[in-house]
């Protein structure tokens, strides 16, 4: 669990749903679209190709990124603050098949099924995902803008990257 407070944008529905110890999930206010976003802390990963849950790992940015071989596909990295933390922004994609990297960006439950899409995430080839790889010294908090992959939303990211602007952790 990660305390902070954000500022959450009309185009979003609030209140969050879930509002978990490790997952804060907001849907557009739009009805008809797919984009969303997510503030989430995995506490088990499933490593590509692995059936197996692990803890996240300490370099968690490096697993992340070492998933290029798997499939996974990153573009527009940069390095930003949140808060006064170090943060890596980029977009995460794939073209690999549906469930391929399931569980691989990480889990909310340890014992979660990793095709479990209430309480795991992993990189997807629907969806495009903004992604801030946000480092808290003794843990890490990830959150990202959801869009369709074939119709990414510029106006939604600089809205996503706006609320990163008002994150504070407590």
């Amino acid at each position: 669990m990660v305390p902070l407070t954000v500022t959450v944008d009309a185009a979003l529905k609030s209140p969050p749903n879930p509002d978990s110890p490790n997952l804060l999930s907001w849907d557009a206010a739009a009805s008809d679209v797919e984009n969303a976003v997510r503030f989430f802390v995995p506490v088990s990963v499933y490593p590509p190709g692995s059936d197996t849950p692990q803890a996240p790992p300490k370099n968690y940015l490096q697993y992340l990124q070492s998933q290029t071989k798997d499939g996974a596909e990153f573009s527009k990295v940069t390095k930003i603050t949140v808060d006064g933390h170090p943060a890596t922004l980029m977009n995460v994609t794939t073209s690999r098949a549906e469930g391929f990297l399931s569980g691989s960006i990480g889990c909310s439950e340890r014992t979660a099924d990793k095709h479990d899409g209430d309480r795991c995430r992993g990189i997807q080839p629907d969806f495009i995902l903004r992604m801030a790889v946000i480092d808290l010294g003794e843990s890490m908090l990830l959150a990202w803008a959801r869009m369709n992959k074939d119709n990414p939303d510029p106006a939604f990211v600089a809205m996503f990257e706006r609320m990163l602007t008002t994150v504070r952790f407590r």
